[in-house]
């Protein structure tokens, strides 16, 4: 995971334009609706939705093959953990089309950090994560967060 504010965009590997892309996307989010939108058709799309944070025990990781996720938020502040896939058991296995799988909670991760509004987290693909998580220990807070789904075949052939 690629952890810092915004700026950090013009120093990852990769095509250049998807990056700068991706920072005016940023600078766009609290504009757009709520759910998905479709910034660049098969390239890039931002999920933008809202929730309360929640007991980290109790979320699994999951993990994408085909996108990066660049995960921020617009309101309050959670916790975003990654993980060593090799170190977690399966829970719902790798789904190609849904580009998603899930791991068992309770492992240890072995980076994390604080999004708030400013901040992003840059996340590769067969990168295990987990976010939405409470920052402090039963502090649930209303999140608003957006995710930048960028194809990774947009940036580099193999970006991992």
């Amino acid at each position: 995971m690629y952890f810092g504010n915004y700026s950090i965009l013009s120093s990852l590997p990769g095509e250049k334009k998807i990056w700068e892309k991706t920072g005016e996307v940023l600078e766009l989010l609290p504009t757009l609706p709520l759910g998905r939108t479709d910034i660049i058709p098969g390239v890039m799309y931002v999920n933008k939705e809202e929730y309360s944070s929640k007991d980290p025990a109790l979320l699994r990781p999951e993990v994408h093959h085909r996108f990066i996720d660049v995960q921020t938020v617009l309101q309050n502040m959670e916790l975003v953990r990654c993980y060593l896939p090799k170190d977690l058991a399966v829970d719902t296995p790798y789904d190609e089309a849904k580009d998603l799988g899930f791991y068992k909670a309770g492992a240890v991760a072995c980076q994390s950090g604080i999004l708030d509004p400013g901040h992003i987290a840059v996340i590769p693909p067969f990168e295990a994560h987990a976010s939405q998580m409470w920052v402090f220990e039963g502090e649930s807070l209303p999140i608003k967060k957006a995710v930048i789904k960028i194809a990774v075949n947009s940036v580099m052939e193999n970006w991992v």
